[in-house]
């Protein structure tokens, strides 16, 4: 099998293509970003963790529509952050019960 490139976008494509490979390295160069950025709003380190997997999760499931000529990092970001919040709206609705 051929090396994979560095190139976020290249990586998405192939992750997008089906190569799982591609979507390891992605995770590996963001997991500490986006675990970072959760644990800045969820501050817990159990549901921080949580929420980054399911955040990976969800991009891999929204490769399709990522546009390659974006930056590959605000766009994950931003589906940490939206699940991130959330999470916090349920926690408040929870609260409030």
């Amino acid at each position: 099998m051929e090396a994979l490139p560095t190139d976020d976008a290249l990586l998405a494509q192939l992750a997008a293509k089906g190569r799982k490979d591609a979507f390891a390295k992605l995770v590996e160069a963001h997991q500490r970003a986006v675990f970072g950025l959760c644990y800045r709003l969820l501050r817990d380190q159990d549901e921080a963790s949580d929420a980054a997997q399911e955040s990976f999760v969800r991009a891999y499931a929204a490769l399709g529509s990522f546009d390659t000529k974006q930056p590959f990092a605000p766009w994950l970001l931003r589906i940490a952050r939206n699940h991130c919040l959330d999470n916090l709206r349920r926690r408040l609705t929870a609260d409030r019960v």
